[in-house]
């Protein structure tokens, strides 16, 4: 094949810009004096770089003489690999060239290093004055029996004609040396015999120290900061916890690395790799762990990371992280789950804010990228599909889970959380897949809520026939693109006339009156998320209030929840002098008209509606004070719930006198609730007198702002 096919343009690798194009009108002398400078230059490059080429060929050795004048008056260099024998060398920086240089005290033998089978190379760090030792392959057999050994290593390549190696590298992979070594039939391929058993008699002579002290160390379980990179092998199994939730987790170990703080204090970084998901594809993501420097020996096992193969109850801790893997893959996509135990962020430090969250979530990755683009999270590699195997997986690359099965293997490795929100706390955060589980659902809460039937049964058939999956009944606007929502205005009679009673945790309550239970129990029945937004958290500007409504209703529509808007009495109210609330008022028409969801509305306001919002609402509902038998129900259900470690209080007898009160839900809750805390504090069970104190407590509150008679009227019963 002709050299000059495979020259380089003098100024392919330049970083700098090429000269221009000369144009194609007139040239005048100058510049054609300049071209010929340039086409003279090129030619003188192009001699120098072809000289260069045939000066680094390999010499056949053949002596000089007519037929070989190339050579004559000097010295033949050695084929490549010829000499068996390796050569030692040391590399230092070189402040003059700004690299780093082999020095010898011979230079003239630098150049001639390819006759040795390998040659081992330390560098001397230019900072830290550190030596990490190389091995520089120089033989083609040893080169292939090497990449052969390190094929599913991640993070080392053998490629190039004369590649090298880390020699710790070297430490994990003599047991597939010598085996090597001792199959290789001589007679066939004597010179590989030869090469591979120099090169393993090094390393044996090499490693023996640290065999030795690994010997030592392994009586106890323990090991040295200096060794960790003995510990850890490639495609290692390792054994460590989520930083924010403490869950735990595996990862495949690729390679580590020594590190510095700012103090000057040394780590070990190990970088791995483990199943993760980007909301869309499954596949292959990078973690890496920080090893802090320690001094003397530790006990493997008390490392914040150590292969698995050390953990002190193995066969548990590999059947939880399986099936922590089977719940990792099941959660991909939207999912409405229950939460108990730490979840966490990142702060605009970077720093881990841990949220005890005891409630229902929405598991969103998506969303939760959308709205924390800065949040740290690994990308998803979308591996080459024919690079070969890596591991214990059957998986490269991004996959989908309905299309690849996978193995315990597989699962073992998945990612130990997953990005969602929290719908009580309002907050995207990562959340441990041990601390998820399902909702318990209680379908029949909606027949506790106490309104007119006909009401009852109107919101009953919208919101079925909203989430019918019979197309046939949709309620499609009739100009396409615009929302087909359903809006319900929750309208309160009085100011204390609120009462919800239905937690997340799936208790039901008694029959009463409440407009968050209206909300609350429909989406329980629909088995729906229930998704509140209170009117002062979206804002007043204008722009402010479009932009989160905008988010608002999309993501209500993506989980296709039921949207609560409470306390949205800016938002309804009828046009005023005031500029700012009519520009509310008309964003959230205007947003409104684009949602595609359930939503219902709650306000104070009985008398000043704007017509056009009371025309965007499918059905009003008026909610007045709770009656004396609703109360009734309410406190049964609470005291019957008041127990303490003593027992349950056994106060019922009391409900028809303390009905009496005109109370609403939310006030006859916390009064049951501080009884109850004085008789925690007393450690006895709930009785008379607790109730009676915290009535009076509360009475006297009351009496500063409504007067004495409500107290006497109250105390007339007992």
């Amino acid at each position: 094949m002709p050299l000059v096919a495979d020259m380089p343009h003098p100024f392919a690798n330049s970083r700098s810009t090429p000269p221009p194009s000369p144009r194609a009108s007139t040239i005048s002398g100058s510049d054609m004096r300049e071209i010929e400078n340039g086409e003279t230059m090129f030619a003188a490059q192009l001699i120098t770089a072809l000289e260069k080429l045939v000066e680094n060929r390999p010499s056949d050795n053949r002596p000089a003489g007519p037929e070989n004048p190339e050579v004559k008056g000097e010295k033949p260099r050695a084929g490549r690999a010829t000499t068996l024998a390796y050569k030692h060398v040391e590399e230092t920086w070189d402040d003059k060239t700004f690299k780093y240089k082999i020095v010898e005290d011979n230079q003239s033998s630098v150049g001639n290093l390819d006759q040795f089978i390998f040659v081992t190379r330390d560098r001397i760090d230019r900072r830290t004055q550190d030596k990490t030792t190389f091995i520089d392959v120089k033989s083609a057999a040893l080169r292939d029996i090497l990449r052969e050994a390190c094929r599913d290593f991640r993070g080392i390549s053998l490629a190039g004609d004369t590649p090298s190696i880390e020699q710790n590298v070297v430490f994990h992979i003599r047991s597939f040396l010598r085996y090597r070594r001792d199959t290789i039939v001589t007679e066939q391929d004597a010179m590989s015999h030869s090469h591979l058993n120099l090169f393993v008699d090094y390393i044996e002579a090499e490693f023996l120290s640290v065999d030795e002290e690994l010997a030592g160390l392994a009586i106890k379980n323990e090991i040295t900061f200096d060794l960790l990179w003995a510990l850890f092998e490639p495609n290692e199994k390792v054994f460590t916890t989520c930083p924010g939730t403490g869950s735990p987790r595996c990862v495949l170990h690729n390679y580590c690395e020594e590190g510095e703080e700012m103090d000057g204090s040394k780590f070990i970084r190990l970088d791995t790799r483990f199943l993760g998901t980007d909301g869309e594809i499954f596949g292959e993501a990078i973690h890496k762990i920080k090893l802090p420097h320690f001094s003397g020996a530790r006990r493997i096992d008390f490392l914040p990371a150590y292969p698995l193969r050390y953990h002190p109850n193995y066969d548990e801790i590999f059947r939880e992280l399986v099936e922590n893997g089977r719940r990792f893959i099941s959660l991909h996509g939207n999912h409405h789950l229950h939460h108990r135990g730490f979840a966490f962020f990142f702060d605009n430090e970077g720093e881990i804010v841990k949220r005890h969250v005891d409630g229902r979530i929405m598991v969103d990755p998506i969303g939760f990228r959308e709205h924390n683009p800065g949040h740290p999270q690994p990308t998803v590699r979308n591996v080459n599909p024919i690079q070969e195997s890596t591991g214990p997986s059957n998986w490269i690359g991004s996959f989908s889970s309905e299309t690849v099965v996978l193995q315990d293997e597989d699962f073992l490795i998945c990612g130990p959380t997953v990005l969602g929100f929290c719908l009580d706390g309002k907050k995207f955060l990562e959340f441990a897949v041990t601390h998820i589980s399902d909702i318990t659902w209680m379908p029949s809460s909606y027949d506790n809520v106490k309104i007119p039937d006909a009401q009852k049964k109107a919101i009953w058939a919208l919101t079925h026939t909203y989430f019918s999956d019979d197309n046939e009944n949709g309620l499609e606007d009739i100009v396409q693109g615009k929302g087909r929502g359903i809006n319900f205005l929750l309208c309160m009679y009085c100011e204390y006339t609120a009462f919800s009673f239905l937690t997340y945790n799936g208790v039901s309550g008694p029959p009463c009156v409440g407009k968050t239970l209206t909300a609350e129990t429909i989406a329980e029945t629909h088995r729906r998320p229930l998704y509140v937004v209170r009117a002062g958290q979206i804002g007043v500007d204008p722009v402010q209030v479009e932009n989160i409504l905008t988010n608002t209703f999309k993501i209500a529509g993506r989980w296709k929840a039921i949207l609560l808007l409470d306390e949205a009495d800016v938002f309804v109210s009828q046009g005023s002098d005031n500029p700012q609330v009519n520009a509310l008022v008309s964003v959230f028409l205007r947003e409104l008209g684009r949602f595609d969801g359930i939503m219902f509305l709650t306000t104070n306001r009985v008398q000043s509606f704007d017509t056009a919002m009371m025309s965007r609402i499918h059905l009003a509902l008026e909610y007045k004070p709770l009656g004396i038998d609703s109360r009734r129900a309410v406190w049964k259900f609470f005291l019957e719930k008041a127990r303490t470690q003593h027992g349950t209080s056994n106060l019922t007898e009391l409900v028809d006198i303390v009905a009496h009160e005109e109370l609403n839900g939310r006030e006859i809750r916390n009064t049951v609730l501080v009884a109850q805390s004085m008789a925690v504090y007393e450690g006895t069970v709930v009785c008379e007198d607790h109730l009676m104190e915290s009535i009076t407590a509360r009475e006297q509150v009351r009496e500063h702002h409504l007067g004495v008679g409500a107290s006497d009227n109250l105390r007339s019963y007992f």
